[in-house]
């Protein structure tokens, strides 16, 4: 009986590991390129490149980079580092330079990325980049 108990745990423990590990393997890196929100005014884009980012808008026919910098990616956390930003974002978040992080998450289908703020101190900011879903307009390859 006590045999029986103990295959069935076994086989239990072997499953549950099976499923950690084959959910850790489907997990999609954060993709490189040109990611856009149209649910946001402005309709942003985020343009991640080989570690150097842009955060872009437009209004009317003028296209605005609110901000740009350097990121780096851990796990499913990435933390961003501004090194410029413009008038508007830098009234609206004050001139704080601090690095700010978010969880994101990235579906190859969809080709969708969701962003949760961790510890990004501007509301303006964080409000825009988790609203709606940022889609993958533009891939790039990475060697």
């Amino acid at each position: 009986m006590i045999a029986i108990e103990t295959r069935r745990l076994f086989l239990g423990i072997i499953f549950i590991l099976t499923l950690i590990i084959s959910s850790c393997k489907s997990a999609s890196p954060l993709p490189e390129g040109t990611l856009s929100n149209s649910t946001v005014e402005g309709e942003p884009e985020l343009v991640l490149m080989a570690g150097h980012y842009q955060s872009i808008t437009t209004s009317g026919n003028q296209t605005i980079v609110e901000e740009e910098g350097s990121y780096a990616v851990k796990g499913n956390q990435i933390t961003f580092s501004m090194e410029k930003g413009s008038d508007i974002l830098l009234i609206a978040c004050g001139s704080t330079t601090v690095p700010y992080t978010y969880k994101w998450s990235y579906d190859q289908q969809t080709r969708m990325v969701k962003f949760i703020n961790v510890n990004d101190p501007c509301d303006t900011r964080q409000s825009r980049r988790e609203s709606g879903s940022w889609v993958l307009k533009v891939a790039v390859a990475i060697p």
